[in-house]
């Protein structure tokens, strides 16, 4: 792989995240870069993700509600407000 056809990759996340990959990473003797590219190389094998997602018991909870109609309603000026309430 020469310089001519690389390109940089910058993602942003959580320190720890990144410092517990780097710890099992570096066990496993590869680097976060050979990683990136090991991930992104599967992507395009498989043509998608190279592992099937999970979704989390909250964001099923609030699918299930959505299907059964148990869905709160919330006025525009709500949700402006709960916005600005995390600003």
């Amino acid at each position: 792989m020469n310089a001519e056809n690389t390109t940089v990759v910058n993602v942003r996340m959580p320190q720890q995240i990144k410092h517990d990959a780097q710890q099992i990473l570096s066990e496993l003797g590869l680097s976060t870069s050979d990683a990136v590219r090991l991930f992104f190389r599967q992507i395009v094998d498989e043509g998608g993700l190279p592992f099937q997602p999970r979704l989390s018991a909250e964001t099923l909870q609030a699918m299930a509600d959505a299907e059964a109609g148990r869905l709160e309603e919330v006025t525009l000026d709500q949700m402006k407000a709960e916005l600005d309430a995390i600003h």
